[in-house]
């Protein structure tokens, strides 16, 4: 229905290509703001980091940058398992619906009811 409404009419005619509004992108700027601010700008710190190996100087908490992407590779081996022991518990159990009902802070009758419904479908 949506599409019929918002579709061209049955004249035929083809609407002209219209400017690109300056109010869209004025409505879309807060937004990139607190993206940049809040998920851009530490991501890029973490990657710039994680790049670095230690100082030759020998200090405690000093680091040069070396852009050692060896790094990600020493720390694979180095957790592994741990990371295998995650995604295969996290993969291999089944979403179960129930286990929202059991965090709720409603009555006791509906949490017993609850937890007992998670203990049947283990």
């Amino acid at each position: 229905m949506a599409f019929v409404a918002l579709g061209q009419g049955s004249s035929g005619k083809t609407a002209a290509p219209t400017k690109a509004s300056k109010v869209a992108f004025i409505l879309l700027a807060p937004g990139m703001i607190y993206l940049g601010l809040f998920f851009l700008t530490p991501l890029v710190s973490l990657v710039i980091t994680s790049l670095k190996t230690a100082s030759f100087t020998g200090e405690i908490g000093m680091y040069d940058y070396a852009f050692q992407v060896s790094n990600y590779g020493y720390a694979l081996e180095q957790y592994f398992p741990q990371i295998a022991e995650a995604l295969y518990t996290r993969l291999s159990r089944p979403w179960r619906p129930c286990l929202l009902a059991t965090q709720s802070p409603t009555s006791s009758a509906s949490r017993q009811g609850a937890s007992q419904c998670c203990r049947r479908s283990c």
